[in-house]
C-alpha cells in the first residue's frame, strides 16, 4: 500500500517540475513554499511516523522488543515530532510571534528553529550522505554478500526507493564530491535496475524506472530547479514516508516467531 503515494509524489515532481518550466513558472514555487501543500504533507507525516512507532512499540510483546531497538524507536518518535516542530518553526507563521535578537543574528533565514543554524548546502550534503550510506550503499553491499541479512535492514526496494528521493537533487553537480556523488548514485541506479530486471520482481522494475524517470525529467528542469530550490521540501516528504514504512517493516520482522531477537 505505501507505494502508490510515494509513487504519486514522484510523478506530482517530475509533473511541477516540468511545468514550471515549460508553463507556470511560479507553479514549483506555490507548491513548495513555506506553509505550503508540501511543507504541510510532510508535517503530517512526520506525526503519522511519531504515532506509528510509538503505537506499534506499545503493542508489540515485550519478549520480542530487544532494549535497543525499543531505544531506537522512542528516539524516532522523538526526532520526528522535534522535526514536525522544525518544519514550521514551532508554528512561528501561525501564531505570529516574532524571531529573538539573537535567533535573528545566526539563523540563516531569521525564524525561529535550529536546522537553519546551518547553511542550506552543508545541511543538505549531511542528509543526503547518511542516507546514501545507511539506507542505500550498506544494504546493497550487506545484500550481495549475505543470504540472510539482519532484519532491520531497509528492505531491497526501500533502498530503491530512498536512492530515487535522493535523485531529487541530482543536478548539483558543479564541485568535485556532487560529481563523485552523482557517479555514485547512478552507478548504485544501474546497478539496481540489473538486479531488478533479473528477478523480474514487479515493485523492484518499477522502482528502478521510477528512478530514471526522475533522473531525466528533473536533470532537464535543472535551470528552474537552480533558481527555486525549493525541491528540497519534496526529498523531505519522500524521505519522511519511506522512513516509516522502513521502522513498520522493521518492527514487524521483530515480532516474527521463526526468528531469533539479534
Amino acid at each position: 500500500m505505501f507505494r502508490i503515494p510515494i509513487y504519486i509524489v514522484f510523478i506530482l515532481a517530475c509533473a511541477v517540475a516540468l511545468g514550471t518550466r515549460h508553463g507556470d513558472s511560479g507553479l514549483l514555487y506555490r507548491v513548495t513554499r513555506e506553509d505550503g501543500p508540501v511543507e504541510w504533507a510532510t508535517v503530517l507525516a512526520l506525526l503519522a511516523l511519531a504515532v506509528l512507532v510509538g503505537r506499534r512499540l506499545q503493542v508489540m510483546p515485550k519478549d520480542k522488543l530487544p532494549w535497543w531497538l525499543k531505544t531506537a524507536g522512542y528516539a524516532l518518535v522523538v526526532l520526528a515530532i522535534f522535526a514536525a516542530g522544525e518544519e514550521i518553526s514551532w508554528g512561528q507563521r501561525i501564531f505570529g510571534f516574532s524571531t529573538g535578537e539573537t535567533m535573528q543574528r545566526i539563523n540563516l533565514q531569521q525564524e525561529t528553529n535550529l536546522h537553519n543554524l546551518i547553511p542550506g548546502a552543508l545541511f543538505n550534503g549531511i542528509i543526503v550522505f547518511t542516507l546514501g550510506i545507511g539506507f542505500v550503499l550498506i544494504p546493497t553491499v550487506w545484500r550481495h554478500r549475505s543470504d540472510s541479512p539482519p532484519r532491520w535492514l531497509p528492505s531491497p526496494e526501500v533502498s530503491l526507493l530512498m536512492l530515487d528521493a535522493i535523485l531529487i537533487n541530482h543536478y548539483r553537480f558543479s564541485s568535485l564530491p556532487e560529481q563523485i556523488g552523482i557517479l555514485v548514485i547512478i552507478a548504485l541506479l544501474a546497478l539496481a535496475t540489473v538486479d531488478a530486471l533479473r528477478s523480474r520482481q514487479a515493485p523492484m522494475v518499477v522502482g528502478s524506472m521510477m528512478g530514471w524517470l526522475t533522473l531525466g525529467c528533473l536533470y532537464h528542469s535543472r535551470d528552474i530547479l537552480r533558481v527555486h530550490n525549493h525541491q528540497y521540501e519534496i526529498r523531505e516528504l519522500l524521505i519522511v514516508i519511506l522512513a516509516a514504512v522502513w521502522a513498520d517493516q522493521t518492527l514487524r520482522a521483530y515480532q516474527q516467531p521463526d526468528q531469533p531477537s539479534s
